[in-house]
């Protein structure tokens, strides 16, 4: 009976150890702010790689857009 009881506590204190460990999302960083500084190829490299593409994609789209002077041919 009491050889029972340890196994049984042994039993939920593994499953507690394992389930506990299951959660290996790594929260995401917030973007630093765009700017000419954080936009350098220096800047971005040393960036996470999963966030270094949206990261460039949003220092390409920085400022205001501007349309081109529409040209007669």
């Amino acid at each position: 009976m009491k050889k029972n009881k340890i196994l049984i506590l042994a039993f939920i204190v593994t499953l507690v150890a394992l389930v506990t460990g299951c959660d290996n999302k790594s929260e995401k960083q917030p973007f630093p702010e765009v700017n000419d500084e954080n936009c350098a190829f220096q800047a971005v490299k040393a960036m996470p790689q999963d966030q270094q593409q949206e990261f460039s994609s949003m220092c390409l789209r920085r400022g205001s857009y501007k349309s081109s002077p529409k040209k007669e041919w």
